[in-house]
């Protein structure tokens, strides 16, 4: 799994200060969707199949820790890129 940031190397491999860097599915809702495309910078076209945000792109208060502990992104949250 590899982050779809252009600028961005994270992988599923990687892990920074000791924390596994998580990977997050766009919205399923349109208007949440393309907001996150013209943030990112990218279209849709560009993409693949399963694409995917790394957590290096979103505040740490855009997360909250869900069912099994699992960190999960709020829905109001829209990643940057730096």
């Amino acid at each position: 799994m590899k982050c779809c940031v252009t600028s961005c190397n994270s992988t599923n491999t990687i892990y920074s200060n000791s924390k596994s860097i998580t990977f997050h599915k766009f919205p399923v809702d349109k208007v949440r969707r393309d907001a996150w495309f013209a943030v990112l910078g990218i279209e849709e076209s560009q993409l693949p199949d399963s694409p995917v945000v790394c957590s290096l792109h979103f505040k740490d208060e855009n997360f909250y820790e869900g069912k099994n502990g699992l960190r999960v992104v709020q829905r109001c949250a829209v990643p940057f890129v730096q």
